[in-house]
């Protein structure tokens, strides 16, 4: 069951304006952390439907468990190429062919909406709509286009797989304190309210997590680098303009992938694609340096 300490990625998308790439980011570190949970929205959706179709009053536990792909053997990576995705949509993909009826499989896709975003707009809603045309018209895997998408021996269109993930993607449930802390640390900044995430709870998150660390910094003495920790000294980009921070970690012959995580996470530059023109490089390559270091021990010296 969903919990006050959940939060949807589409709400904190929302909530935070983040893009595509930017809330990839997010779930690529929440994921690291176990923070992140694959099906929970999916589940509540399901049992919603079912204690609606059997005329019940009362809560969701007593609706039957719904059957969903087991995740069990995805604990090391939840994200792993894409399987879970694949997984839930091969699910769908057999009940329709199973012969279930559209209307139910759209009451769970419309109460997934519900869960995932703050008053989802038509471009959500049409969305689902197309998916579940794909998933009826596609659901004897008889799709044989050029560019066509395998799901376990089964295959797929390219439309409908993109459609579906970054609808999954969306309906991820995260954990809102580390989802609110992370985007804090690298210099999101909250926009609005939505469902579950007003400023006061952001505030307060952040005003709890400043007290437990200074709480933490009393106690504890200073602690030292591991001896994998990474080190840039601060001189080499404090105080300096983004081209200068950059040629001075280049002539220490710092990797292009830890100048990156500088420039975004200790120089403020949330802009992808300006750091990316720094490096000479690609957007995609950007993101990609930034979840090779999330959970790297960079210190400053």
């Amino acid at each position: 069951m969903l919990t006050q300490e959940d939060i949807p990625i589409g709400r904190l998308k929302q909530a935070y304006r983040l893009n595509a790439q930017e809330a990839d980011l997010l779930i690529i570190t929440l994921a690291r952390q176990n923070c992140i949970d694959l099906y929970k929205i999916w589940h509540e959706a399901v049992r919603f439907v079912a204690t609606e179709e059997n005329n019940k009053k009362s809560i969701y536990n007593e609706a039957a468990e719904p059957h969903f792909p087991d995740v069990a053997d995805l604990r090391q990576d939840l994200l792993q190429g894409r399987i879970a995705t694949k997984r839930l949509l091969r699910h769908f993909l057999f009940s329709a062919r199973a012969g279930t009826p559209r209307e139910h499989i759209q009451k769970i896709f419309d109460r997934v909406l519900h869960f995932t975003y703050d008053e989802p707009g038509e471009q959500y809603i049409d969305s689902v709509s197309r998916i579940l045309d794909m998933i009826y018209e596609q659901r004897h895997f008889g799709f044989h286009g050029k560019n066509k998408v395998d799901i376990a021996w089964a295959y797929v269109s390219p439309e409908l797989f993109a459609k579906f993930s970054s609808f999954f993607d969306d309906a991820l449930s995260a954990n809102k304190e580390a989802a609110v802390l992370y985007l804090f640390e690298h210099g999101y900044s909250w926009d609005h309210a939505v469902k579950g995430l007003s400023k006061e709870i952001v505030e307060h998150i952040l005003a709890t997590a400043v007290t437990a660390q200074v709480q933490t910094i009393h106690a504890t003495p200073p602690p030292k680098p591991s001896s994998t920790a990474i080190i840039v000294p601060r001189t080499l980009w404090n105080g300096k303009t983004p081209p200068a921070a950059r040629d001075a970690m280049a002539a220490e012959d710092i990797p292009q992938n830890i100048i990156a995580h500088i420039l975004y996470t200790r120089c403020n530059i949330t802009n992808k694609t300006y750091i990316a023109t720094l490096l000479s490089t690609y957007p995609k390559k950007v993101t990609k340096f930034l979840a090779e270091t999330a959970m790297m021990d960079i210190v400053d010296s």
